[in-house]
Formats: C-alpha cells, structure tokens, sequence
C-alpha cells in the first residue's frame, strides 16, 4: 500500500473526493446520532474548518481509488483533525500506516507530541487511539454537540510522570465540563450547513441516484421545483434547498427493491 503526504492535491484526486471519502467513512456514525463535521464535510467546510492541512493518503499503487485519510494541522506539534478508512480496507492497518507518516512529520519539524479527539460514543475510535498510544487528558463538549469527546495526546518521546500529570487533568477536566456542560441539542451558527452547501450535497447524492438509475435501467425525470430551476437557472432554484425527482411505480418499485440490497455507492 502506498503512502503519499500531499500538501497540494494532485490534478487526479479532487479535494470534494476526498470531502466525500470522508463523509462516507463517517456515515455509519451519522446513522447512530452522532453528529461530526467529518460526517456531513464538504469542500467549503474543509477550506473553512482546517487551517493549514497536510492530506495523507493511503491509496493503491497505480489507482487513485483512496483507501485511507488522515488530516493533519498544527505546527511542530500535530492534531489529527480527521482519520477515516474506507469500510472495504478496515483491519488492514491502513489507520497505523497514516499515523506512523503524521508521527515522522511532526518529528521532522521537531514536534514532541500528537493530538487527537474522539467522541466518547466512538468506542472504536477510543481504542484505537488506546492501541496507539494516546493518552486521555481532557473530556470537552463541544459547543455543536450534545455529546461528550475525548481529547487525547500521544507523546513522541513518552515519560511515566507525564501519565501522571494527564490522569490528573482529566479528572480535573471531567469535573469542570460536566458542571458546565448544557444538555441541548443547539448548533452554532457557523457549524450550520449553509444553504450552497445543502446544494451541493444534493447534487452529489443526485449524481449518485442518476448513475443508480442508468445502471439499473430505472427511468426518472426530474419534477417540480427541481425542473423549474434546471430549465430556468440551469441548477437550483436560488432558494431551493432539494432536489425533486419522479419515476414509473414499477421503476420505483425496483429501485426500492435493488437499493435494498446494493444501496447507493456507485
């Protein structure tokens, strides 16, 4: 498997599929409730939300097909804003070979240590990091959120009293955030999906349902205010927010049937 650190994305990976790689691999999260920006990530939102990134790539040799992805900010020392791999190469190691690549690099730059969060409910997610020696130092809750996460840290030349210290300030962590943690549901503004960004999901998840329908012989036409806004914008009417579509019954009785059992990662 191949390791590529890229600060500029090639001409043959795009940055929206990388934004989707991620949101895919974060999908099964989004299905249990837990509402991630990796889960719902786009172009605009990466662009907005990490600053300075370095990009690993875990991809096959040859092929621009990604298997991992690894999101790295920070200088010299390096937080892990994201790490995903696809579902297919799951328990392959690809998530310790980017880790390995992001601990050179901060190395390189004479960081001594890594950073990481996790939601609490991620218990994978938990002992992964566990497995690679991070250590739990605070318990937070973001502002977005109305779950708890972990903040952890891995050191790159490890010390027992260092242990010591961390236990004592996530104890001191927990106590502070769950007195002052409110138990809502509420999002910040600027976590919100703006509406160009719903757009643009829509259309991803439309390319997926065309290319559905065209391999399966499935007929559809766009209907309502989506035909409206391709004749008369050629896109989205300025203020529309879906995308309408309509098909036969018996196409839509077959696309119940296949999408099913095949879905639509296509």
């Amino acid at each position: 498997m191949e390791i590529e650190v890229l600060k500029q994305i090639p001409d043959d990976i795009a940055l929206e599929q990388i934004c989707a790689f991620v949101r895919h691999a974060f999908k099964q999260h989004m299905l249990e409730g837990i509402g991630t920006i990796c889960s719902r990530l786009t172009a605009e939102m990466f662009k907005t939300h990490f600053k300075s990134p370095l990009i690993l790539i875990s991809k096959k040799e040859q092929s621009t097909e990604i298997c991992g992805v690894l999101i790295l900010t920070g200088n010299p020392h390096g937080y892990i804003e994201a790490i995903a791999v696809a579902p297919a190469y799951q328990r392959q190691h690809i998530g310790n070979s980017l880790l390995r690549a992001a601990e050179q690099i901060v190395k390189e730059r004479n960081g001594s240590f890594l950073l990481s969060d996790t939601s609490v409910l991620m218990r994978n997610s938990i002992l992964w990091h566990k497995k690679n020696g991070f250590h739990k130092i605070a318990l937070t809750s973001y502002r977005s959120t109305d779950y708890y996460s972990y903040i952890l840290r891995k050191d790159l030349h490890p010390s027992w009293d260092r242990n010591i210290y961390y236990a004592l300030r996530f104890f001191l962590s927990s106590i502070r955030t769950r007195l002052t943690k409110t138990p809502l549901r509420t999002v910040d503004e600027k976590d919100r999906l703006t509406l160009s960004e719903i757009q643009q999901m829509s259309l991803e998840i439309m390319e997926k349902v065309h290319r559905f329908c065209e391999s399966n012989d499935i007929k559809y036409t766009l209907g309502y205010g989506s035909l409206i806004g391709a004749i008369r914008h050629r896109g989205f009417i300025p203020w529309d927010d879906d995308i309408d579509i309509i098909m036969p019954r018996e196409d839509y009785e077959r696309f119940l049937k296949i999408f099913a059992c095949e879905g639509l990662d296509v």
